[in-house]
């Protein structure tokens, strides 16, 4: 087992890759997944409320019903009329929503509204931080425009009375009920998504870590040598071929072995034939970058291609196979290129099996039939490995017996 020890040297002499593309992209899916989880939903609806402050200038009868009807929307924070408050408060995003009312604006509004002459504008400023702001300026904008009609069909009544009748009008709220979406994740599909993220974990790290130990195992002084050998070719290509299925295995058992430890309760309801098939479904996909390594081993690309190949893959399929983005909300285009993909039969693999039940026939053979696919896609590329491979023997620089025929020729 020679062979075998010094391949699995050559993956030891670069942990980084493994640390990278292993570790700590399996704890990113588990990051990514765990933020896919939608929130438990409550009975009741909640308005949320925003933090504010009001800058009256102007202590009017308007300006004070303003005041009112922010406090429908959140809790007031007091700040000073100040330039160096005010930029203070703006910088450090001490509210979402800041109003400054000039002096004179509750006797501009009146006589504009009663005149049917454009509302005199106030200066707010919104928090850089989200849209709250924005929404709270668009019903304080429905308030004023309930008090302005108001003012303008009933001239003569006082202004107090005006304020109650657009208070109460900004009171009507249409009954919120909430629904159950069909689509909402369950505690099953939390293992099952962090399974789907780790596409991106197969292919970038198997690739690298497979891929950097052929190429040097195919480099010519090292071919030439291990030819000359007692070893015989076969013997050699079982102990190269057993230390990728090793690597294989390792990235394998890391990814699956933390989904169950950082996911216990959604691995639990995941029923007994579910976890064999979810177990079995990663095995059978990481075969598809074990050929693609075993090829670029056998092109003997660089590191940088290597490491380009590995990432370009793992994203295209990642995203084309649904693992970042339901496949629901694409195109039909995009649906019909997933298709000729293997991430859309690993990812579809990965839905059934997780709700798979013990007698649940028609599911099992879907998911048969997934993996039947996903090991065409890994033979059709080793096969094509193995005639570049073979090709690449018959070169004078590969070294051997076949090369040397081509070199006397």
């Amino acid at each position: 087992m020679q062979v075998f020890k010094c391949a699995m040297k050559l993956v030891a002499r670069r942990p980084v890759y493994f640390l990278v593309y292993g570790v700590w992209l399996s704890l990113m899916a588990v990051f990514m997944a765990s933020s896919l989880m939608s929130p438990a939903s409550t009975d009741e609806y909640e308005k949320y409320q925003v933090d504010y402050a009001v800058i009256d200038r102007d202590s009017s009868q308007v300006s004070e019903g303003v005041c009112e009807f922010l406090t429908t929307q959140g809790d007031r924070i007091a700040i000073e009329d100040s330039d160096f408050a005010i930029q203070d408060a703006v910088a450090k995003d001490t509210c979402s929503y800041l109003l400054i009312i000039p002096d004179g604006y509750g006797e501009a509004f009146m006589e504009a509204a009663k005149n049917a002459e454009p509302l005199p504008e106030m200066e707010c400023i919104y928090s850089y931080y989200s849209a709250e702001g924005a929404l709270v300026d668009a019903a304080l904008a429905e308030y004023l425009s309930s008090l302005s009609a108001y003012a303008a069909a009933m001239p003569d009544k006082p202004v107090n009375e005006l304020i109650e009748l657009a208070m109460q009008a900004s009171r009507v709220y249409a009954d919120v009920q909430i629904i159950p979406s069909e689509t909402d994740a369950t505690e099953t599909d939390k293992f099952m998504f962090y399974l789907q993220f780790d596409m991106y974990v197969y292919f970038a790290g198997i690739i690298v870590c497979v891929g950097m130990m052929l190429v040097t195992l195919n480099r010519a002084e090292v071919r030439r040598r291990n030819l000359a050998s007692p070893i015989s070719y076969i013997r050699y290509s079982a102990q190269t071929m057993l230390a990728c299925l090793v690597v294989m295995m390792i990235f394998w058992a890391l990814t699956y072995i933390l989904g169950a430890v950082c996911f216990p309760q959604s691995f639990a309801a995941v029923p007994l034939l579910g976890k064999v098939m979810m177990a079995i479904v990663p095995f059978v996909f990481a075969l598809i970058p074990l050929s693609v390594a075993f090829l670029m081993g056998q092109l003997h690309v660089g590191e940088t291609l290597m490491n380009a190949v590995g990432n370009i893959l793992g994203l295209v399929l990642s995203f084309l196979g649904g693992s970042w983005v339901p496949m629901d909300i694409m195109t039909p285009e995009v649906n019909m290129i997933a298709h000729f993909l293997p991430g859309y039969w690993y990812t579809d693999a990965l839905s059934r099996a997780c709700q798979l039940g013990s007698s649940d026939y028609a599911t099992l053979a879907a998911i048969g039939c997934d993996i039947g696919i996903m090991l065409l896609f890994a033979a059709a590329v080793f096969g094509i490995a193995l005639v570049v491979g073979r090709m690449r023997t018959q070169t004078s620089e590969a070294g051997g017996n076949a090369a040397a025929e081509v070199v006397a020729i």
